[in-house]
């Protein structure tokens, strides 16, 4: 079976907004539980998403996807 991959690419502007979308997100709304299988942005997938965006801004010049 192949696997598809999905590629977004964003600038280190683009990153810094939504870094700033979510740290706003953290202060008002919070995360909210969830099971493996459901969509949305938990507490464990927040801190993920902002390393990876937080990798890229110091470090990269293209935002590699999570394996």
């Amino acid at each position: 079976m192949l696997e598809e991959i999905n590629q977004l690419r964003l600038s280190k502007s683009d990153a810094a907004n939504i870094l700033d979308a979510l740290n706003e997100w953290d202060e008002t709304i919070g995360a909210k539980e969830l099971g493996d299988d459901e969509v949305g942005l938990d507490y464990q997938r927040w801190v993920e998403l902002k390393l990876r965006l937080t990798d890229f801004l110091e470090n990269k010049n293209e935002f590699d996807p999570p394996p």
